[in-house]
């Protein structure tokens, strides 16, 4: 469904503080095209949540394009948004995309027969090995070179606690804390083994990745969430979330408890952040983008190459239209998705 012109501002208002913060910065790094001390930490904090993660990262291409790539002292992500951050730190993000709607449908990454043998329906070994490895591999040294630092969110099953990851000894170390923070806990029988712990995906404990960004400090925060925005006290599926605390309770006492208030603390945090859009007034200043409420929910496992191009063209305009500080209705908004390399039908859609 094609986004309604101008409704982009009934959800955000036109010089958001973040933004705000956001343009200054470009704007003296223009100048200066070094580091700037302006006072503020910058955080962007990127949801994942499996193929959903193509949300997060059509946003990640329309901050690029909008010339913020380089605006940020920290970015934080769990699962699919911790590798789409650790992709947009490397640079070039839009090149990045067709991993989403080419190659991931067009794998065997996905067989949910592989839960009969007590596995994830996702070969998430063979995602990394197979993608992130050798496919479209990571450029490590890019990452240590950013001037933004890469936080990772990790959860340490044994610990009861979420690791905020930002030091890395090699690009295996990397990887392996990216594949770490990917685990599926709730359709996998067993955990992933990072640096010699029991560890799965960073959202299990802390819900959004936003909580990364303020506890390390962070006077901005821009948010990527890569589910549509809900009502104001939305829970999300209560079911689902007693079932999924009954599996990780059977791992570890109490993992199943806390993942159970963490769920709630999500969308609690979501509510917040829907207030922050219009009337910010909290500190940090945080500045939430998300799907309207109208746009696709993507399940985690999507495969439909057309579904994911419409979530990442209708995400991408979203956030270049509020990026756009002063005109989020601006003419020839709409066309900007096709022009960055999101296909707008799966006909257009090439590796």
């Amino acid at each position: 469904m094609q986004m309604k012109e101008g409704e982009v501002a009934n959800f955000w208002m036109t010089r958001h503080p973040v933004v705000d913060a956001l343009c200054a910065r470009r704007n003296r790094i223009g100048v200066s095209g070094s580091a700037v001390h302006d006072g503020l930490r910058i955080g962007l904090a990127v949801e994942g949540g499996g193929m959903r993660g193509i949300v997060s990262a059509a946003m990640l291409a329309a901050i690029e394009d909008r010339g913020f790539a380089e605006c940020f002292d920290g970015i934080y992500g769990f699962s699919a948004g911790a590798v789409n951050a650790a992709y947009f730190l490397a640079g070039n993000y839009r090149a990045r995309l067709p991993v989403y709607y080419h190659d991931l449908p067009a794998s065997s990454l996905f067989d949910f027969r592989r839960l009969v043998r007590g596995k994830s329906f996702l070969d998430i070994d063979a995602l990394f090995d197979k993608f992130i490895s050798l496919k479209r591999p990571l450029d490590y040294d890019a990452i240590e070179n950013s001037r933004a630092e890469l936080h990772i969110g990790i959860t340490d099953v044994d610990a009861l606690r979420t690791e905020d990851v930002s030091k890395f000894h090699s690009r295996a170390d990397l990887i392996e804390s990216l594949r770490a923070s990917s685990w599926m806990p709730i359709s996998s029988f067993h955990t992933a083994l990072w640096r010699g712990k029991r560890a799965m995906d960073g959202s299990v404990l802390t819900g959004h990745p936003t909580r990364l960004a303020i506890l390390d400090g962070c006077s901005h925060v821009l948010s990527l969430s890569t589910r549509p925005i809900r009502p104001v006290g939305f829970h999300g599926s209560r079911v689902a979330q007693f079932l999924g605390a009954l599996h990780l309770e059977r791992m570890k006492r109490r993992l199943g408890f806390l993942y159970y208030q963490a769920a709630d603390e999500y969308w609690l945090d979501r509510s917040a952040m829907h207030g922050e859009r219009l009337d910010p007034t909290s500190f940090p200043q945080i500045l939430d983008l998300a799907p309207l409420p109208y746009m696709l929910q993507l399940s985690y496992h999507e495969l439909d190459s057309g579904r994911l191009i419409r979530a990442a063209a209708e995400a991408y305009e979203i956030a270049y239209a509020v990026l756009d500080h002063g005109a989020p209705g601006s003419p020839g908004r709409s066309s900007r998705a096709s022009g960055m390399g999101v296909p707008r039908s799966a006909a257009d859609a090439q590796p």
